[in-house]
Order: structure tokens, then C-alpha cells, then sequence
């Protein structure tokens, strides 16, 4: 009799036999293994892989190849500051000295024009201001006498007014130490830069000062030759407080002819202190003093020594 159907499929087959099927003794066919080589071949005919991009002899795309660059020589970029511009170079000085404070107070100003001209000329204004403690007087000029005469304002202006105080006293101090020929030459060139301008007047009083004390120091008769110049220049109405620099120098001539007398010098030789005078170019000297500066006492004092000198033996020793 046919067992029930079991399931989800309820309705028996209408024709299954009359023998159940005893699954335990059916074994799954065997597929005779074939050779390699048959293998092979029956694949290639029956089997169709799936479309390729390339050609199936080839086991891998060929390697994409660049296309070709075009070298173009392209012009380096142009930048405002060059290696050698003045600007970079003095922010070069302040690192390399480490001097942040100098580069930060530099570099924060209100400048009014920043175009690479202007930073230029400010540059070459810190070199100057940065080197002229170290120069030697007669440079120390020829950078008072390009720059006195600059009529910027501004920030610019104020850069030289440094410079120019900076020169005045460089030169100051080492003005004492120049010899008499040299100082002759160096109140000239201060009695010219005195009539450039307001800045020119400012700079060359106190260096006209300590020159002619220096020369007074010195060689009395050079530094009444001197003050007698700058009297008669037009660079004479220029000084501020001229009379009080008169009566300094005019004293100090004074006391350098006093040294001499009480010395007993005799012309072209001189005192202990190195002051020399010569009494025959006093003689003629001193009286036009009394005519260029007629209040002036100490005048009357230099013409008393200078008759002292006069009446010394010629055979006087130097003390």
C-alpha cells in the first residue's frame, strides 16, 4: 500500500511505483577522471569566458606610457627686495646680532611710502646710522654732507635727525684727537654745512665748538684764525647761541696762552702740555678778536698774555 505524502507538497504523484526508494544503497555516479590534456580541450570548446578588453593571448594591458612633456624655461619670479638691497640687509644685521628690540622698532614705523625706492633710501639711512660710530671724521662728513640737505618729513625725516645726531657725536669724540691741520680743515667743512638748511645749522654748532677748544688746546694763533673765519662766513649767523660759544672758545684761548706764558715759550716751541703759539701772528691776531667780538673781556685777558709771550727772551727754555 503507498505511504502517505509528507511535506509540504500534500498530493501524492499520480504514478510512483509500487517499490519505495531506499536512498541508503543509491551511491552518486563517479565521473571518470579524464586526462590533462582533454581536460583542456573540451573547456576551450565548451566553456566561454567573458568578453575581454584586450586580447586573451596577452596576460596583462600594456603599460600606459606618459605623454610627452613639453619643457618651457619660465622666467624666475621678480621680488621688491634683491640679496643686495639695503632694507634686507640691515634686518640681516639685526638677526644676526640678535638685536630684535632695534629690528622690531625699524620695521613697525608708520611709513607713509612703501615702495621699494623708499625702502631703499631707508635702508641705506640704518647703514649709515648702524656705522658711523665707527668711522673716521672726515667719512663721518661726507655722510653729514649727502644727508643734511634731505628735506623729507615723515618717518624718513625722523630717520635722518637720528643719523645726523648719531654723526654729531661720533665726530664730537673724536675730534679732540685730530691734529691741528686737520681741525683747520674740519671747521671749514662744518662752517659750509652750517648754511645748508636748518638740519646744517643744528648739526655744526657743537662740533665747531669742541673743534676750535681743541685748537685752542693746540696751537693758540690756528685757533684764533679759525674763530676768526667762522666769525666772518655766512655760516656765523647760522649758529644758535653764538656768543656763549665766543666767550668758551675765546677763554680757552686765553688759558692756553696763560699755560704758555707762565711756561716762558718761545715761538714754534711748546709747553709741557704740547700747547704751542706763535706771539708775531698773535701780535696782529688778537686786536682783530677786540674788533669781532668787542664785549667780549677775555679778549683783553688774550692780549695781555700775548704781550707776556712778546717780552719773553728768546733764549727762554721750555719747561
Amino acid at each position: 500500500m503507498m505511504a502517505p505524502a509528507r511535506g509540504p507538497y500534500r498530493t501524492a504523484p499520480k504514478s510512483v511505483g509500487n517499490r519505495e526508494i531506499d536512498c541508503s544503497v543509491v551511491f552518486p555516479r563517479r565521473t571518470v577522471p579524464r586526462s590533462e590534456n582533454s581536460a583542456t580541450a573540451a573547456s576551450a570548446a565548451t566553456a566561454q569566458g567573458l568578453p575581454r578588453r584586450y586580447p586573451a593571448s596577452q596576460s596583462s594591458p600594456p603599460a600606459r606610457t606618459a605623454p610627452p612633456t613639453i619643457e618651457v624655461a619660465m622666467p624666475k619670479p621678480q621680488t621688491n627686495a634683491s640679496p643686495s638691497s639695503a632694507w634686507v640687509a640691515m634686518v640681516a644685521r639685526c638677526w644676526s646680532t640678535k638685536d630684535l628690540s632695534t629690528l622690531l622698532a625699524r620695521t613697525s614705523k608708520a611709513y607713509t611710502d612703501t615702495s621699494p625706492p623708499a625702502r631703499e633710501r631707508i635702508g641705506r639711512l640704518y647703514r649709515e646710522v648702524d656705522s658711523v660710530a665707527s668711522l673716521a671724521p672726515a667719512a663721518i662728513l661726507e655722510i653729514v654732507e649727502v644727508n643734511v640737505s634731505n628735506d623729507r618729513n615723515g618717518v624718513e625725516g625722523e630717520i635722518v635727525d637720528d643719523l645726523l645726531r648719531a654723526s654729531q657725536q661720533a665726530l664730537s669724540n673724536q675730534v679732540s684727537a685730530l691734529p691741528v691741520d686737520r681741525l683747520r680743515a674740519t671747521v671749514r667743512r662744518l662752517s659750509a654745512v652750517a648754511m645748508r638748511g636748518h638740519r646744517g645749522a643744528g648739526f655744526s654748532r657743537k662740533p665747531i665748538h669742541d673743534a676750535l677748544h681743541a685748537l685752542a688746546r693746540q696751537d693758540a694763533a690756528n685757533a684764533v684764525e679759525a674763530l676768526l673765519e667762522v666769525r666772518s662766513s655766512l655760516a656765523w649767523s647760522r649758529i644758535s647761541d653764538a656768543k656763549a660759544m665766543v666767550a668758551e672758545i675765546v677763554s680757552a684761548i686765553s688759558e692756553s696762552l696763560a699755560r704758555l706764558a707762565h711756561a716762558g715759550s718761545i715761538p714754534s716751541l711748546s709747553d709741557s702740555n704740547g700747547a704751542t703759539a706763535d706771539p708775531t701772528r698773535l701780535k696782529w691776531l688778537v686786536p682783530r678778536l677786540s674788533t669781532a667780538f668787542p664785549p667780549e673781556p677775555a679778549v683783553k685777558l688774550c692780549q695781555q698774555h700775548v704781550d707776556r709771550l712778546l717780552s719773553t727772551p728768546v733764549s727762554a727754555s721750555v719747561a
